[in-house]
């Protein structure tokens, strides 16, 4: 017989429960206590906790799970990291912010549509992070993203100076390593990870020493509740411009600054970008 719907469910699995607790009770054993859930579902099943205790039987209310389909169908403008995300202190660098232009060999792999955004706080020029960068990339397909997320662990492994790093596993997939300047005293660090279709690459910079993966990692966080978030809505994002900060109190030199903002973007553009 086929069942159709949970009160069908319902009514078939309370009998069984009942059988199952008067041939327990009769044989004076403890009656079985247990949890069973099926978080494995697609937009047309249902789940439906079941719990046998001691003289009764709980079946709790049966719901509908809803599940958004891949490829997910989002702009990749939506779903980097916002100013409203970002710490206080770290300001949007527009000249270094907006639509990618897709390289052939994304183009390959079926992007569709990209975007990158650049965070800086000079305030942490000498003490943390102050180089944030967030490229976004939507893709045809899932394994077009996967695709990307190999390129990206195959750009760590080719730099000469670019190491693998340990990462836990963000989304679906993740890989992460850091690059080092043969002549300059920086550091980048890299994390890219999938969800489903998309795919995001961070990327952290600033002095050797004093810039760590961990605050990488943490931005990586970060982007992935937006993902995340972006997908249960199913909505576009819509922004804050009216909350943007003002540009920071530069502890550095200028000149110092300037000079370190395009190395440390050249070293996570290699392991970010694919161009050839």
């Amino acid at each position: 017989m086929k069942v159709r719907n949970g009160r069908a469910i319902g009514v078939i699995v309370a009998s069984v429960v009942a059988v199952a607790c008067i041939l327990t009770a009769a044989s004076g054993s403890p009656v079985l206590e247990a949890a069973v859930t099926d978080r494995t579902v697609s937009s047309s099943l249902i789940y439906l906790p079941l719990v046998i205790r001691p003289g009764y039987v709980y079946l709790p209310y049966v719901s509908k799970v809803e599940v958004i389909p891949e490829p997910y169908n989002l702009s990749a403008q939506d779903i980097v990291l916002q100013l409203s995300s970002m710490p206080p202190g770290y300001a949007l660098d527009e000249e270094e912010s907006g639509p990618v232009d897709l390289s052939d060999a994304l183009l390959q792999m079926g992007a569709v549509d990209g975007y990158e955004v650049t965070y800086t706080n000079f305030d942490l020029f000498f003490t943390g992070t102050p180089y944030v960068y967030d490229l976004a990339l939507v893709f045809r397909t899932v394994e077009g993203a996967h695709s990307y997320i190999q390129r990206v662990r195959q750009n760590i492994e080719d730099d000469p100076q670019g190491t693998l790093v340990s990462c836990p596993t963000l989304g679906d997939e993740t890989v992460a390593g850091r690059v080092e300047a043969e002549d300059d005293p920086y550091i980048a660090y890299a994390v890219a990870f999938r969800r489903g279709n998309l795919a995001v690459g961070i990327g952290t910079g600033g002095l050797s020493g004093v810039a760590k993966f961990d605050d990488a990692l943490a931005f990586a966080r970060k982007a992935l509740d937006i993902v995340n978030g972006q997908i249960i809505a199913g909505v576009r994002a819509t922004g804050s411009e009216g909350n943007r900060s003002q540009a920071p109190v530069e502890p550095a030199p200028s000149w110092m600054i300037t000079g370190a903002r395009q190395r440390i973007r050249n070293l996570w553009t290699v392991l970010l970008t694919s161009e050839s």
